[in-house]
């Protein structure tokens, strides 16, 4: 729960619950399980009752949620862009009755945060039109939608939908990608899209090619595209200096794009002063 995160592509990570249940192949190494399980005091045996359709989902306490409040005063006075990735340990659209509450006290969170930019990231892309508050006509300007497409598969099936979500910015995770995809003109619907390779026990391998071809696209498409990490087993075979492979610095150059898409980035400051975009170190 802490301030900052070790993710590359957010400042902040924000759960307002944990715990949710496997539903696509990105989700077979899910660290969240693992983590969620080990905060749990069992040590990495996966549980069915503490996980999946059986696992109580558990709200966060008051302090965490207090987090946000915190960030948006720090981000109002300094203009800092200040992404916030929710929910690393969840998924915001699972559709279960006793998340209806937790989920409007998190939508309450977003409107009165508005110098954060909220990251919600979802596999249930199909249910978040259904959730949402029925006042968000348009999800409101700091908040992205995005959804996990690991696979050509997901690409198809997801994308789609996401092009139906009334947001002002529209974003992927291809992580962890599992597969090569070819990528269309489905994309200019798409502002932004992350890919990266696996980690932890069992990682599937990733190839830079993958990386290649999406920022191929991304200058295609005219998307941001954001490299976040080329995985474990690249990491072991290349002597990577991060475990993660997720040090842009161990990657050939063209693969060091860290790009974010205009519409998140609401540091106003840097856009009154007329700062160019990207405002990564990365970013080419």
């Amino acid at each position: 729960m802490a301030d900052l995160s070790g993710i590359s592509w957010t400042k902040s990570t924000f759960n307002p619950w944990m715990v949710c249940q496997r539903i696509s192949p990105a989700c077979e190494h899910c660290y969240a399980e693992t983590l969620v399980t080990n905060r749990m005091g069992y040590n990495g045996r996966r549980l069915p009752i503490l996980w999946g359709p059986r696992g109580e989902r558990k709200v966060t306490s008051d302090a965490n949620w207090r987090n946000p409040v915190k960030w948006n005063a720090e981000a109002a006075k300094t203009g800092e862009f200040w992404p916030v990735f929710c929910a690393s340990l969840a998924d915001v659209f699972e559709d279960r009755r006793e998340l209806d509450a937790p989920r409007e006290r998190l939508f309450r969170l977003i409107e009165e945060t508005p110098h954060l930019t909220w990251l919600l990231l979802t596999k249930r892309i199909d249910r978040v039109n259904d959730l949402k508050p029925a006042r968000w006509i348009w999800f409101p300007d700091h908040v992205g939608i995005g959804t996990t497409v690991e696979s050509q598969r997901y690409l198809d099936e997801r994308l789609p939908v996401l092009q139906t979500i009334n947001a002002k910015t529209r974003w992927l995770s291809i992580e962890p990608q599992i597969e090569a995809i070819e990528y269309g003109e489905q994309m200019l619907a798409v502002d932004w899209a992350i890919t990266g390779g696996e980690s932890g026990p069992g990682c599937r391998p990733y190839d830079p090619q993958w990386a290649s071809d999406l920022i191929a696209a991304g200058r295609r498409f005219g998307f941001a595209p954001f490299v976040k990490q080329l995985g474990e087993a690249w990491a072991r075979t290349n002597k990577s200096s991060q475990r993660h492979g997720a040090e842009p610095l161990d990657w050939a150059p063209a693969l060091r794009v860290q790009e974010f898409p205009r519409g998140l980035t609401t540091a106003r400051l840097a856009a009154k002063a007329g700062v160019p975009l990207p405002l990564f170190p990365y970013a080419r």
